[in-house]
């Protein structure tokens, strides 16, 4: 998994891509096989004045070539990080819960195409 990280906020440091990397690998751990790139973008939106200004935009390319996106504000830079890395991890498990449900069904509905039995007829 490549991690490519754009800060465009007025805290910028090597600190911000740490924790996007920290965070990440903590997070996204179990869906490495999914993910070809995470794209991480920073921006304070309000600059230095405060406020709730902090916006993390996190896109995922997955290894079949689809992609998802992710976004979250916050007061602080590394709230932000941590809950669009877990918006994606919900939907990269959704994804993934998905297609187990789809592998299990496909057998049933090539059976039921080819007019085989499937099973009592409920009613």
């Amino acid at each position: 998994m490549r991690i490519r990280v754009l800060n465009r906020s007025h805290q910028a440091g090597i600190d911000n891509e740490q924790a996007v990397e920290r965070r990440s690998s903590f997070i996204l751990d179990r869906f490495a096989s999914m993910i070809r790139e995470l794209r991480v973008r920073i921006v304070d939106e309000n600059g230095p004045k405060g406020g709730i200004d902090q916006r993390c935009e996190v896109g995922v390319e997955l290894t079949d070539g689809r992609r998802l996106r992710a976004r979250a504000r916050a007061g602080l830079i590394p709230d932000a990080i941590d809950r669009a890395l877990r918006r994606i991890a919900v939907a990269l498990s959704r994804d993934q819960a998905r297609r187990v449900s789809e592998r299990r069904r496909v057998p049933w509905l090539r059976r039921a195409a080819r007019g085989r039995s499937v099973g009592p007829i409920p009613g």
